[in-house]
């Protein structure tokens, strides 16, 4: 394991480069270190080793006849070779472009399918892949070597001249929750502004730091939140793997325990699938009283799984006041907001007749209201505005669109510029998701195009969901509300819920008692429909895909189990599966 006791460098946080970052964090005696399935350390690799690999690599890629600018795509497995690759591109002048393993898509074709799309959309020429089978194989203008074949690869001398603080750094692929993932390009002056305000806006970096994560490094809250700010601060991190959290996730929190962690971040799905699987012996046997900072972000907080987490760990130590919500997006690098530390999961219970209707945030101490987090201010480096349909600026507590401006916002998608005009006008980003402002504070509400409006009321499928995942029947992630427009009719909400019972007369229970909150709930007669354990489409990063679920419910493919293929779990898709 590598320690977490610096070498006499003062900590530094302001870098122009992420090579200048990894030159400083070399000098710092820290470094990372990957753990096995059942949490047994493989490898510790320090800042200072990791730096000489990165230079080693670089220098094949370039003799390779690879050119500054030229993008390399990087299956994203969480493994040193991985984390080398990426530096290694970024030290040649090379663009790389972390892509996602390919156990999270239960169907192949779908994966193979999204693979050739971005390796395609970006341009790359090389696609670097842990050891194996050739994933694309015959694949036009594309050369495939696994990290093993890089390393035996002849070397040669590497360019002088380095990158500038306005030069891409690497693409990140967003995930894809309401249409096809698109190339986000990151520059180094975004990347580390954002890394820099992680570190010191956000989780506020003290002397003995130490990260613990299990989230992927193909997707931006485990490439810049967990990696690549860590490494700017000069902080150690230990690795699980996301296929070793999915099977048995209290290894997350052992080794948060073993190793005295004191920051750690995961999605809401992450803390309830812990809280669902522990058992009183393994509470028992964690001390989680270091875990400082216990982030929440990447999805729609749920206040109850978060509250039940913190319960459910009190006899380990665990304090409530840990729990940090934030805010963040590809588009913006990752970070945007952050809640104040120390002070726990803070809430507003707002009248849900007044925000679906009005679209107005009005406290509520009576029945009929909806409880949204509160994922704090803008770092240092962001600017949010909250504008109605017409582009206007709203009051607080207006629900709108959320825009943001800064130093960390993306200047485009890679190769896309017509995505890119309808996503930034004037610098300010449209995030694509609807919230409000309370006190300085963001409160998200939900995805703009996922919005379901019925009779002229604002449903947000999120709040469908939460509704009958209420039911001791029926598990968190086990259901998708969309809206759908009938022949004759206009919009009417779906919810899909996923069912493992096979008994005619259970079966017809669960859809009445989930119509019949839904209806108590919200007054709109929502057709609930079964589906296949298993059968909800995933992101990459394991956000449900709610248009895809659409697509496929009205193709007919999630109608009935017994007509429904067979879909396997892998990864993420395990993650989410498992709750």
């Amino acid at each position: 394991m590598i320690t977490q006791t610096r070498s006499g460098v003062p900590r530094k946080t302001d870098f122009a480069l992420l090579t200048d970052a990894l030159d400083y964090a070399a000098e710092a005696g820290t470094g990372l270190t990957f753990y096995d399935g059942r949490g047994a350390p493989v490898l510790a690799l320090s800042y200072g080793e990791l730096r000489d690999r990165a230079a080693d690599r670089a220098a094949r890629l370039h003799a390779l006849g690879f050119e500054r600018g030229d993008r390399i795509g990087l299956i994203g497995e969480t493994s040193p070779e991985f984390v080398t690759a990426f530096l290694a591109c970024v030290r040649a002048g090379l663009l790389p472009v972390p892509l996602p393993v390919a156990g999270v898509f239960a169907e192949p074709a779908r994966y193979g399918d999204q693979i050739s799309r971005q390796l395609a959309g970006c341009g790359a020429r090389l696609l670097l892949r842990p050891e194996g089978a050739d994933l694309l194989p015959g694949h036009a203008n594309l050369r495939e070597m696994s990290w093993s074949e890089l390393a035996a690869a002849p070397a040669g001398d590497l360019p002088d001249t380095g990158p500038e603080p306005d030069d891409l750094c690497y693409l990140q692929y967003s995930s894809g929750s309401t249409r096809f993932p698109r190339g986000v390009g990151v520059t180094h002056r975004a990347l580390m502004r954002n890394c820099r305000d992680i570190a010191i806006d956000g989780i506020g970096v003290r002397d003995d730091e130490r990260v613990v994560s299990w989230l992927p490094l193909y997707h931006d809250m485990g490439l810049v939140g967990t990696l690549l700010a860590s490494l700017a601060a000069q902080v150690s991190v230990d690795f699980i793997t996301t296929d070793t959290f999915a099977r048995r996730p209290l290894v997350w929190l052992q080794l948060i325990s073993r190793n005295r962690g004191t920051v750690s971040y995961a999605p809401c799905f992450g803390y309830d699938l812990c809280r669902r699987r522990a058992k009183p012996g393994q509470i028992a046997d964690l001390d989680l009283s270091s875990w400082r900072i216990a982030g929440v972000g990447a999805e729609l907080i749920d206040p109850q799984v978060m509250e039940g987490f913190a319960e459910v760990f009190a006899p380990a130590g665990f304090r409530s006041e840990s729990i940090l919500a934030s805010y963040g997006l590809a588009e913006a690098t990752l970070g945007v907001t952050f809640a104040p530390r120390d002070e726990g999961l803070r809430t507003d219970t707002v009248d849900a007749e007044v925000l679906s209707r009005h679209r107005r945030a009005v406290i509520s101490n009576e029945s009929g209201t909806r409880t949204l987090v509160r994922c704090g201010r803008p770092l240092s480096g962001q600017t949010i505005e909250i504008r109605g349909e017409d582009g206007e600026v709203l009051p607080p507590r207006m629900v709108g669109r959320v825009m943001i401006r800064g130093e960390s916002v993306m200047q485009g998608y890679f190769n896309d510029p017509e995505s890119t005009a309808a996503t930034i006008t004037d610098g300010w980003l449209d995030s694509g998701d609807l919230g409000y402002m309370a006190e300085g504070d963001l409160v998200i509400v939900g995805r703009a195009k996922d919005t379901i409006i019925v009779n002229g009321r604002n449903l947000w499928p999120q709040d469908l969901e939460w509704i009958v995942e209420q039911m001791p029947e029926v598990r968190t992630g086990d259901c998708a509300a969309f809206g759908t427009k009938e022949p004759g009719q206009g919009e009417r909400a779906v919810l899909l819920i996923q069912c493992r019972a096979v008994d005619p007369a259970a079966r017809a229970a669960l859809v009445a008692e989930a119509h019949g909150r839904l209806l108590a709930a919200t007054g709109v007669d929502c057709r609930v429909v079964l589906v296949p354990p298993h059968s909800l489409p995933r992101t990459s990063s394991g956000k449900l895909n709610r248009s895809l679920a659409r697509e496929r419910f009205r193709a007919g493919l999630l109608a009935e189990p017994e007509a429904a293929p067979g879909i396997g779990v892998g990864t993420m898709r395990q993650v989410a599966a498992a709750r």
